[in-house]
């Protein structure tokens, strides 16, 4: 007799007391293979039960596999592979490394892993290496009811899968706002992205396959040249000078590859508050880069991460505003002005392009959060990014102006250098030693009580001197007084012991 104790006393069901118990049995091996199970009536009336009750039981034991019927509608145990649990799993038998990934994109995914996971066991230490943003001035409270508004007025479809292109308000919303930069776009010409990040993937994986080239500055934004060496494409960098991209040198290189039949199939720049150098290139650099692209046939990637956060309303048009030829794909996001989880961006390129894009899109992402662009529109439209902006400015430029103050204070030896920017939330520094030095220097800062970040990650072959990343933005003015004398201590300090 199959003896099942059940308590109708508690929350869980009788049929799903019964199927535990008798998969314990069967996992127990109490009950073995091909054993044979009480009928459902016979089961039924000896636990008092419904015949209905246990009918559910067995069918849920079959569809675990713990059960089989066979002839003469017996029902039979099944042994079915055990259930893993955590604790006792076997040994891995694939080396995922060697035989599926392969070793080439395994060593630089771990070394992505090693740097994220690189944490300080300093509770105190000031980071000024991150770019992340001063939740302080969040506007939580705007947003939310923001949020709110459009859950309880837009129709419950706002839920389903939206356009893959993005929400059309909100696209619409981003035409006209561009025209504040200058550019001036169809809807059709805009994609909205999940942040920058995407915006620039999705046009790697289409103008791009593996070993292809692509021209890129160097010192450049280090997540793309990470994307980059992600799917494999050969990375060529154009040193940066104090006005920005050497444009000699990119021509040099232009004609090289013609030759060589080996053009890139894009050139990436960041003009406005360049990261990691803080450089703002000229209206006439622009010109030429954009001829030179035009010369010879190659697309430009203007990522303009940073176009809102202005200081002392120096503007420099956008490079997309020359764009006659439609030659030239701007990235613009919402995530450096608003907060970075937001994870709104767009893509402003040629219709039959951005048209390429969304289908590229729709295969991986079927569609966008169509329930935050919503709300991101009605917070546009009701004027709430405007006014924002203006805070952020505000808020940064107090930050900046103290930290341009006490660089000059503090960090006035001939062996270091940096220039003021016009905007965004961080300063490069160079320190006139080898770059060998840069572990060293690093440890020496973080050890006195400040982190900041080493500019050898920004280039695509090794630099000769030592540069620092240092970023403004998440630190309060305090830490940011503090974090300089400390760095400037750390400098010092180091030098002084070279000598």
């Amino acid at each position: 007799m199959l003896i099942i104790p059940l308590d109708k006393k508690i929350s869980k069901p009788i049929y799903r007391q019964i199927v535990d118990k008798i998969a314990k049995l069967i996992e127990s091996d109490t009950l073995k293979e091909d054993d044979t199970l009480p009928s459902t009536r016979r089961l039924s009336e000896q636990l008092g039960i419904s015949r209905q009750t246990v009918v559910q039981a067995y069918e849920e034991l079959w569809s675990l596999g713990y059960l089989r019927s066979s002839q003469g509608a017996y029902t039979k145990i099944r042994k079915r592979p055990s259930i893993v649990k955590k604790h006792n799993r076997g040994k891995m038998t694939m080396d995922y490394e060697k035989e599926i990934i392969g070793k080439q994109k395994a060593g630089f995914i771990n070394a992505l892993i090693k740097t994220k996971n690189a944490t300080t066991e300093q509770t105190k230490i000031i980071d000024m290496s991150a770019m992340d943003l001063d939740s302080s001035i969040f506007p939580v409270d705007t947003f939310r009811k923001t949020m709110n508004n459009v859950l309880k007025q837009y129709p419950p479809s706002l839920l389903n899968y939206g356009d893959p292109q993005g929400y059309r308000p909100l696209i619409e919303w981003i035409s006209q706002r561009m025209l504040t930069h200058s550019i001036d776009v169809f809807p059709d010409e805009i994609l909205l992205t999940d942040g920058i990040s995407q915006a620039f993937e999705l046009l790697v994986k289409l103008f791009t396959e593996r070993g292809d080239t692509v021209f890129v500055e160097s010192p450049g934004y280090r997540q793309a040249l990470s994307l980059l060496a992600a799917h494999g494409v050969n990375v060529i960098g154009v040193p940066m000078k104090v006005n920005g991209m050497d444009l000699k040198v990119l021509k040099k290189k232009l004609e090289a590859s013609v030759k060589m039949n080996k053009r890139p199939k894009f050139i990436y720049t960041v003009p406005t508050f360049h990261n990691p150098t803080g450089i703002t290139i000229t209206q006439q650099h622009r010109e030429r880069l954009i001829s030179l692209c035009l010369d010879y046939s190659v697309p430009l990637i203007e990522d303009s991460f940073e176009e809102e956060i202005r200081y002392y309303n120096r503007v420099v048009l956008p490079i997309k505003s020359m764009d006659h030829h439609q030659i030239v794909f701007y990235l613009g996001t919402f995530s450096k002005v608003l907060f970075p989880g937001l994870r709104i961006g767009w893509l402003a390129g040629e219709k039959g392009i951005i048209k390429k894009l969304t289908a590229l899109k729709k295969l991986t992402h079927l569609s966008s959060n169509t329930l935050t662009q919503a709300a991101l529109y009605e917070f546009c439209k009701a004027g709430h990014y405007e006014r924002f902006i203006k805070k952020v400015n505000d808020h940064y430029a107090s930050k900046m102006s103290t930290a341009i103050k006490l660089m000059k204070e503090c960090l006035s030896f001939d062996q270091v250098s940096w220039h003021n920017p016009s905007g965004g939330y961080l300063f490069w520094l160079k320190v006139d030693v080898s770059s060998e030095n840069e572990s060293d220097l690093l440890k020496l800062c973080e050890k006195n009580g400040v982190k900041v970040l080493g500019g050898s990650k920004f280039f695509i072959e090794a630099p000769e001197s030592v540069y620092l990343r240092v970023c403004v933005s998440s630190t309060n003015i305090d830490e940011i007084k503090k974090g300089i004398r400390i760095l400037s201590i750390s400098i010092r300090d180091f030098l002084t012991n070279r000598a």
